[in-house]
């Protein structure tokens, strides 16, 4: 999915984490816009996560951490016996989820539901 930087994800551009290992010289865990020139405004980008790693609410009556957040509908579901793939159209692409069927029946999600999509920032890859 392309996106263009906005206010929908939340992505750290603070010092970039540095890790040591003895022998090897240290490595940035995470780019900057000093580092990675695609990260710069108006420079479209990829947004890749896996997607065992979305959570879906259909409401946020409580503030919670999670601050990658985008609107959208249930386009389709595909139950199976453990985990269902929720396919949602959002107004930055479609995202797909992998939850459990458990979840999906104390929701009760239906195609057509408004519905939100999360992903933790750490979760998050930016490519070109």
């Amino acid at each position: 999915m392309s996106h263009k930087p906005s206010s929908q994800l939340l992505l750290p551009t603070h010092h970039p984490h540095r890790s040591t290992v003895p022998g090897h010289a240290t490595r940035s865990a995470l780019h900057t816009p000093e580092t990675a020139s695609y990260l710069k405004i108006g420079t479209p980008i990829h947004v890749v996560f896996k997607e065992t790693e979305v959570v879906l609410a259909k409401t946020l009556e409580n503030e919670i951490s999670m601050l990658n957040r985008v609107k959208g509908t249930v386009k389709e579901i595909e139950e199976g016996t453990l985990l269902t793939k929720v396919m949602v159209n959002t107004k930055i692409g479609s995202i797909t989820a992998f939850i459990t069927t458990e979840a999906v029946e104390t929701l009760q999600l239906k195609e057509g539901n408004e519905i939100c999509a999360m992903v933790q920032t750490t979760e998050i890859m930016l490519s070109e």
